[in-house]
């Protein structure tokens, strides 16, 4: 909505009747094309920061969840032995870590590691470093 209004109050201010002076649109063009970085960044990074991990035990798979640029939930489903792995001194000390593939080079995503939004800490690390993930769930019958 932001874009909107910041591409469409220039350009009606632009197609006035009246001249428009070089510098007036100056400012249209400026105005414009800021809109457009602006939403394009916005929709880089919404791309990448993981909203939820979601593991699929007997698929041996890991469900990503992001976001689009319009606020519609992305789930990409990813083979749990594709994430590369990361030691875990680095998951234990810092606040955000990348989560890449190694299928998929070119797919990197940030997972923010703040306690009050995890709630299995040690199943998040054990598929950060690819550890070994057991089909059923603690409790389940085997």
């Amino acid at each position: 909505l932001g874009c909107v209004v910041g591409i469409a109050s220039p350009v009606a201010f632009a197609t006035k009747r009246e001249p428009v002076s070089w510098t007036e649109k100056l400012a249209v063009g400026a105005s414009c094309f800021g809109s457009l970085i602006v939403a394009a960044t916005l929709g880089f990074f919404s791309k990448r920061f993981v909203g939820e991990l979601r593991v699929l035990r007997r698929q041996q798979g890991l469900v990503v969840s992001t976001l689009s640029l319009w606020g519609n939930r992305i789930d990409t489903t990813y083979p749990l032995m594709s994430v590369v792995a990361l030691p875990l001194p680095i998951l234990q000390s810092r606040k955000a870590v990348p989560l890449t593939f190694v299928n998929e080079p070119a797919v990197q995503h940030v997972v923010l590691l703040r306690d009050d939004h995890i709630t299995d800490r040690s199943l998040l690390e054990t598929v950060l470093t690819r550890g070994k993930i057991s089909l059923n769930k603690p409790g389940d019958d085997p």
